[in-house]
């Protein structure tokens, strides 16, 4: 098992595959889980804030928060995609609540397995922060200044501080907006960025 996981994720060395879910699915306590499309296509915003807040907890020390990411991500298999019912997703839809106890599963797993699956994000997280570089922090000194106020609010608070700017005083659709496509939302708030920036 070890040396298939070994010869996966040597795909890491291809500039093609740092998008690509190498993990489609697994199964674990005789369920199989599946994971989101590659570059995490097919999730929605309030899913990757989930996701990538945890990520951001394991990263600074919390050695329970990965095992959460994955509970956000590695779903339980509901549809095939040859179904017609199928509307882009096989995984049970997101729910917030079935977060701690899927996680406390997970904790039984191969730990190169859990380790894999978070290096995978790692790495999909990358190509994220070129495409959307003004929601992440910027490693060139030169770069648009009146972004780091954005950035600094995303380390202390996760993404609560970024979602409330992309909701404004439209409370009443907050469901709306956490349930469209996470590109969509990242790709309208680095936009929104750029524009104040242009407007001083």
């Amino acid at each position: 098992e070890r040396y298939e996981l070994g010869k996966l994720f040597e795909k890491f060395a291809s500039e093609d595959g740092y998008s690509n879910v190498l993990i489609k699915n697994f199964v674990h306590d005789e369920c199989r889980f599946d994971g989101p499309d590659d570059n995490l296509a097919n999730i929605t915003f309030l899913e990757f804030v989930f996701a990538d807040s945890y990520f951001m907890q394991h990263s600074m020390g919390d050695p329970e928060a990965k095992y959460k990411m994955m509970a956000v991500l590695y779903r339980r298999h509901v549809i095939d995609s040859s179904d017609e019912d199928y509307e882009g997703d096989t995984r049970e839809p997101f729910s917030e609540h079935r977060i701690g106890k899927r996680a406390e599963s997970f904790k039984s797993m191969n730990s190169a397995y859990v380790n894999g699956i978070l290096m995978n994000y790692l790495n999909i997280r990358k190509t994220i922060e070129q495409r959307y570089y003004l929601l992440f922090p910027q490693k060139d000194e030169d770069a648009a200044e009146k972004a780091n106020e954005v950035n600094k609010n995303q380390k202390c608070n996760g993404w609560s501080v970024t979602f409330k700017k992309f909701v404004d005083d439209d409370l009443i659709n907050e469901d709306k907006y956490a349930s469209m496509n996470a590109h969509r939302v990242l790709e309208v708030l680095n936009e929104r960025i750029k524009e104040n920036m242009k407007n001083g």
